[in-house]
């Protein structure tokens, strides 16, 4: 039997680029992507460009619609090295609930709530 999900999971996902996309080296490249929680508010999403080694804070919009609604955030980089690039988002909640790395998670079969950091993988031309 399945439970009915009573609260979401700390979650962002990027929008653009999207998977394989090509990116022109050195090219002013702006990621883009929105986060959520259960309610008690985004506090921070950090965007990886080198496959989770390391993080920097993304730019958020002013979250004036509320802790229960989602929101966009932005990051701008340059792509300084030719070939696969990974680019990773995470959301950290009010309540500092960070999203897990996807293997850390326990699957389920209808796959709610899944809420693994954020991946793509693009390449820098």
């Amino acid at each position: 039997t399945t439970k009915p999900i009573k609260k979401m999971n700390v979650k962002s996902v990027i929008g653009y680029p999207t998977s394989d996309m090509e990116l022109n080296m050195k090219s002013h490249v702006v990621v883009r992507g929105v986060a959520w929680d259960a309610g008690s508010g985004i506090k921070e999403v950090q965007v990886s460009i080198d496959g989770g080694k390391t993080w920097e804070k993304a730019l958020l919009d002013d979250g004036k619609l509320g802790n229960y609604a989602y929101r966009t955030f932005r990051y701008s980089f340059k792509p300084m090295q030719y070939g696969k690039m990974t680019i990773m988002s995470k959301a950290i909640n009010n309540k500092r609930e960070t999203q897990p790395f996807a293997k850390e998670i326990k699957w389920n079969h209808g796959g709610y709530k899944y809420n693994g950091i954020d991946e793509i993988n693009v390449k820098i031309v």
